[in-house]
């Protein structure tokens, strides 16, 4: 991320989103794309997890938002994880049975009618297949 509006503006949204977490917070950064926001919450005390289905996406937070992490988080590729496909109501259901209290995400999901029905429904997918029951 070399546009410094642009950063500012993730590292402020993640250091409101810190503020209002309890220390020591579990976050799971769905969608994390460049992973700014993920390595901000990251250096501030969070454990945290950054997921991103776009492979361009990964490559960035790899690359400029790792060298920001101080070895505190971790960027992962959904890809290859197994998966069946739920909806996002039990979702919500799954990050609890798997022990995540505190999930952040910097946007919601596109809606169907921008993104197109297909990658709204393996968007979803994707962050249903995520959510290993034994993570922490």
């Amino acid at each position: 991320m070399t546009d410094p509006e642009a950063l500012r503006f993730y590292n402020a949204a993640a250091e409101r989103l810190g503020d209002a977490l309890p220390a020591g917070a579990t976050i799971l950064d769905l969608g994390c794309g460049h992973g700014v926001a993920a390595a901000h919450l990251a250096n501030a005390g969070f454990d945290v997890t950054g997921l991103d289905p776009s492979a361009r996406l990964l490559a960035v937070a790899r690359r400029i938002a790792l060298a920001m992490l101080e070895g505190k988080g971790q960027i992962r590729d959904p890809r290859g994880l197994p998966y069946t496909f739920v909806t996002e109501a039990d979702l919500t259901a799954l990050l609890s049975e798997a022990g995540f209290r505190d999930v952040a995400t910097t946007r919601a999901p596109a809606p169907a009618g921008v993104a197109g029905r297909d990658s709204a429904l393996h968007l979803r997918a994707t962050r249903a297949r995520t959510v290993d029951p034994g993570a922490v």
